[in-house]
């Protein structure tokens, strides 16, 4: 067993020992979010078109070129197909991103880290109103993501290349209601991206944060900013952690599971 695989599992043991239903959430928004996670419909009509889009990456037999950034994140020489079979958002993801997003209605979404462009796309069709600007940091992958979008007709996403923190620093007084970090997998990175999205997040902009249960140092983020004086509630599900901004909570910090994987906790006593 190597070693960050029993990382992962002392990880996920701490999470559902703490972990609650949805019975036991007695905060309305945080209730609201699990449910709209938990029992939310991934319209079939935008299934198709996610794995549509899918198909379409999975052909694709492009080479990613070797670069300075490229190297770092272990994407130089994978070809575009193989690279989204590892990296790109799976249907739950897709189906989470965009059940959190149709309940949520942002007006303005940023995503840190495009990757193959699913996790954009349903977010996208979650809202097909909402301002969406993902940034990457691969050049060949935004360029990819771009031109996937243009072909299934979408015009409304704006991919940028770009370094995360260079975005963020030059992004001016822009505000986001949505914010989803799924970049680099290290507890600094993750950290630093979080504290510069602070200075772009609108009065209640919830900030999703991706495999926060990826390694310990991951799981020692999300611990130190979920207690940041400016996030005022959080919900940690297996995959991802969300932290709310809004005033309507204060202090509030739930782990959550489905109620199948406990179905002792019906909340009666607690």
């Amino acid at each position: 067993m190597t070693k960050q695989l029993w990382e992962r599992i002392k990880i996920f043991w701490h999470f559902y020992r703490k972990a609650k239903t949805r019975y036991q959430i007695h905060s309305p928004l945080l209730s609201g979010i699990v449910q709209a996670v938990e029992f939310g419909c991934l319209e079939t009509d935008d299934l198709k078109v996610i794995n549509r889009y899918k198909r379409m990456v999975l052909q694709d037999q492009r080479t990613i070129p070797v670069s300075e950034f490229g190297m770092a994140h272990r994407q130089s020489g994978l070809v575009v197909s193989d690279y989204s079979k590892k990296s790109a958002a799976g249907i739950a993801q897709a189906a989470f991103l965009y059940k959190l997003t149709k309940h949520a209605t942002p007006q303005s979404i940023l995503e840190l880290g495009s990757c193959t462009g699913v996790s954009a796309l349903s977010m996208h069709l979650a809202n097909p109103n909402a301002s969406l600007t993902s940034i990457e940091g691969n050049e060949l992958l935004s360029s990819f993501c771009k031109e996937g979008f243009l072909k299934m007709g979408i015009h409304q996403v704006h991919f940028v290349h770009r370094k995360f923190i260079d975005y963020l620093n030059v992004a001016g007084h822009h505000h986001f209601d949505l914010i989803f970090i799924d970049g680099d997998h290290t507890k600094e990175a993750l950290i630093t991206h979080f504290e510069s999205c602070l200075n772009h997040c609108s009065e209640n902009a919830i900030i999703i944060l991706d495999d926060i249960h990826w390694s310990a140092d991951m799981y020692e983020a999300w611990e130190q900013i979920k207690q940041h004086v400016l996030v005022r509630g959080s919900l940690e599900f297996s995959r991802n952690g969300i932290l709310l901004l809004t005033p309507r909570i204060d202090g509030v910090h739930v782990a959550v599971v489905p109620w199948i994987y406990k179905p002792w906790n019906l909340g009666i006593f607690t």
